[in-house]
């Protein structure tokens, strides 16, 4: 396990046990990544936007309208996850404040 802070301060922990297809976990104000995955531009052009969606939505409204739907929408094919609003949005946010996307993770607009 590896713990870090991202070049825009965000928190984050790197271990094994995410390495099971489904990826990356941001539970709140920090960020969960499988093993090499803080390196990955498809996670750090969409996880630091859920931590965005945590600081705008405060804990509770962030785990009922974006943690439990991604997690329970994570089971669908990841183009459909992907396409979901609250998935899309935690990559919009994180352009507009960077200026940062990986064409893998789909925008509203550019």
């Amino acid at each position: 396990m590896t713990f870090g802070v991202s070049n825009y301060g965000i928190p984050y922990v790197e271990t094994s046990w995410t390495n099971r297809d489904w990826g990356a976990v941001t539970p709140g104000p920090f960020i969960i990544y499988p093993k090499g995955g803080s390196k990955d531009p498809y996670y750090n052009t969409h996880e630091p936007g859920h931590v965005l969606q945590f600081i705008i939505l405060g804990p509770a409204t962030y785990i009922g309208l974006v943690a439990l739907p991604s997690l329970i929408s994570a089971e669908l094919d990841p183009a459909d996850h992907s396409n979901m609003p609250w998935e899309k949005t935690a990559n919009q946010l994180w352009y507009w404040l960077t200026g940062e996307s990986d064409p893998r993770n789909p925008l509203y607009t550019k």
